[in-house]
């Protein structure tokens, strides 16, 4: 695993504008103000975190088959859209980051799997803490032959913490696996309490106790499609650990 932390080649003093990372390479487009990113990717370490904000679309984005990739230790704030971007990037590791007060989603992956939310915290954001989407792709004008996917999504969410999100702390669309553990829930926005979104609405009240009640870790599986169903449905939960 490459790792970067504040820098590739040379340091990004003040560095203003979302950072586009494709294939681990990494282009620069310039809209705000203040420096700092820390990216990983193998084995180099430098320093400095990423303050990524005001930004006409998002903090940080990942796209485009980057692999095996840290971004750890950087803040995201008042973006106009979310704060970290992770697409069509699987087997990739968000650690120790804070996203706060984005206009929409605090962290968002689309068809990534294998992705590990570690100790990062949303807050404050207009829409999900954590949002996530297996989405089909095949209507855009996407060259499928020249930059494929696959329609998957799986993470795992451990430590952080997720409050005051505009539309809940987490919402997920056609998972095939979520695992959930140490989370730190606070603040709900809406009057009633927490609210899990998406594929996860089924089993927030089996969640919430596992989560806040039990301090185990839960875990939520997909059933495999069926021919005429292109839909996958967490069909299971599972406890570990206490």
């Amino acid at each position: 695993m490459e790792v970067w932390r504040g820098h590739l080649h040379q340091p990004l003093r003040q560095f203003a504008g979302t950072v586009q990372i494709f294939n681990v390479q990494i282009q620069r487009q310039i809209t705000a103000r203040q420096s700092p990113l820390r990216l990983f990717t193998e084995g180099r370490l430098a320093d400095t975190p990423l303050r990524s904000h005001q930004n006409a679309l998002s903090g940080i984005v990942l796209d485009r088959q980057c692999q095996h990739t840290v971004i750890a230790d950087n803040l995201t704030f008042r973006n106009r859209s979310d704060g970290i971007v992770i697409s069509e990037s699987s087997h990739n590791l968000l650690w120790s980051n804070l996203s706060v007060g984005n206009q929409h989603h605090g962290i968002r992956l689309r068809n990534s799997g294998d992705v590990r939310i570690q100790d990062s915290s949303a807050i404050a954001n207009g829409l999900a803490g954590i949002y996530g989407v297996a989405q089909d792709l095949s209507h855009t004008d996407r060259n499928l032959q020249e930059d494929p996917y696959q329609r998957t999504l799986s993470m795992i969410v451990a430590g952080g913490q997720l409050s005051a999100n505009g539309s809940g702390p987490i919402n997920v669309s056609e998972p095939t696996r979520i695992e959930l553990l140490d989370i730190d829930l606070r603040t709900p926005q809406r009057r009633l309490g927490y609210r899990f979104g998406g594929a996860l609405l089924a089993f927030q009240v089996e969640m919430l106790d596992i989560l806040l009640n039990r301090k185990q870790a839960s875990v939520l599986e997909s059933r495999v499609p069926r021919a005429d169903s292109p839909k996958q449905r967490l069909t299971s939960l599972q406890t570990h650990g206490g």
